[in-house]
């Protein structure tokens, strides 16, 4: 609830998982962090930046450089620190 406005629609069965994701720094919302839309379908390019952060988390690809636009999207703890 501290991350996400909408935190109260995610499902009970799905709480841990999301938070343990959030911390990994994996989930990317677009085009507001703080919107996780847990009841909306997950798009193809959702898909492929959350693979390409756990691929990230996983050391199998390089991260994002920090002046690439794109990671102002990438959830996380340093997100919300900074903001």
């Amino acid at each position: 609830s501290d991350y996400y406005v909408d935190a109260a629609q995610i499902p009970p069965n799905a709480v841990e998982d999301v938070a343990r994701a959030t911390e990994a720094n994996i989930v990317v919302n677009y085009p507001n962090v703080r919107v996780l839309n847990p009841t909306e379908p997950l798009s193809r390019a959702s898909a492929a930046a959350w693979i390409h952060q756990a691929l990230v988390r996983l050391g199998r690809i390089e991260p994002l450089t920090p002046n690439v636009e794109a990671t102002n999207y990438i959830v996380g703890r340093s997100t919300f620190e900074n903001q």
